[in-house]
C-alpha cells in the first residue's frame, strides 16, 4: 500500500503541474535588440553576404556608393561629385576592421579610381578642367550609442592629375558621423568635415592653393541584403 502511494504521488503532481501550465497565459517574448545600423563611413565591416547602398547629398557633395561584405573586407564602389568645384571621383573601395574592444570599432578604408575636373565656369575651379587618378586611404573609428552610431574618420585624398603639364593635391580630411535607423533597412543620419588642401603644378585648384574647405552632409543607407 506504501509502494502504491509513492508512486501514485508524483504521477498526480505532474498531472496538476500539466494542469497548471495549459491554463496558465502565454509567456510573451522577450523584445529583440535594435538592429546595429549598417554604414560605410565606419570602423566595423559588413557582415558576410551583408550589402548596403548608401548616398550623401548636401554642400558640398552629391554621391553613391555600394559594398558587399565579404568577410576578411569590404569590397563596392563609388560615384562622387564636389559641385562647388565640379570634380568628380568614380572609385573603388575596400575596408577592413583592423581592431575592436566593446562597442568600439577601428577600421582601414581606402578608395582609388579615376578623378575628373569639369572646368565649370562657376565655382572655386571655375575653368581649370582636368583628368588624373584618385588615391583615399583613411581610417574610421566607430561605436554604438543605443541603436544609432557615431562615427570619426581621418582620410588623405590625394591625386595626380595630367594636364597643364601636370600636377597633383592633396587633402586630408577630418570628419564626424551619426547615423540612426529610420525603419526596417533604412538608416539615416549626418556627416560634418572640415579639410585643407594643396595644389601644385597644373592641378585645377593650383591658383587657390592651400584652400580650406567644409562640408555637411545628410545620409541615407539602405541594407539590400
Amino acid at each position: 500500500m506504501a509502494a502504491a502511494s509513492l508512486g501514485y504521488h508524483p504521477r498526480m503532481l505532474a498531472q496538476l503541474a500539466a494542469l497548471l501550465l495549459a491554463q496558465a497565459d502565454p509567456v510573451s517574448p522577450l523584445p529583440l535588440a535594435p538592429r546595429p545600423v549598417l554604414s560605410l563611413l565606419g570602423g566595423e565591416q559588413l557582415g558576410v553576404g551583408d550589402s548596403l547602398a548608401a548616398g550623401q547629398a548636401g554642400y558640398a557633395t552629391v554621391s553613391a556608393a555600394y559594398a558587399q561584405g565579404l568577410g576578411q573586407a569590404d569590397v563596392g564602389a563609388e560615384l562622387s561629385l564636389a559641385w562647388t568645384t565640379g570634380e568628380v571621383t568614380a572609385a573603388g573601395l575596400g575596408r577592413r576592421t583592423l581592431w575592436r574592444s566593446g562597442t568600439w570599432s577601428l577600421g582601414l578604408r581606402a578608395r582609388a579610381g579615376l578623378y575628373l575636373a569639369l572646368g565649370p565656369s562657376f565655382g572655386r575651379y571655375a575653368h581649370r578642367g582636368d583628368t588624373g587618378l584618385l588615391l583615399a586611404p583613411g581610417l574610421a573609428l566607430s561605436t554604438a550609442a543605443g541603436a544609432a552610431q557615431v562615427g570619426f574618420g581621418l582620410d588623405l585624398p590625394m591625386a595626380v592629375t595630367f594636364r597643364r603639364g601636370g600636377g597633383t593635391w592633396i587633402s586630408p580630411v577630418l570628419s564626424a558621423t551619426v547615423e540612426v535607423p529610420l525603419a526596417g533597412d533604412l538608416s539615416a543620419g549626418a556627416r560634418l568635415s572640415v579639410a585643407r588642401r594643396w595644389d601644385s603644378g597644373g592641378a585645377p585648384g593650383a591658383l587657390r592653393s592651400a584652400d580650406n574647405l567644409g562640408e555637411l552632409l545628410l545620409l541615407v543607407a539602405y541594407r539590400i541584403l
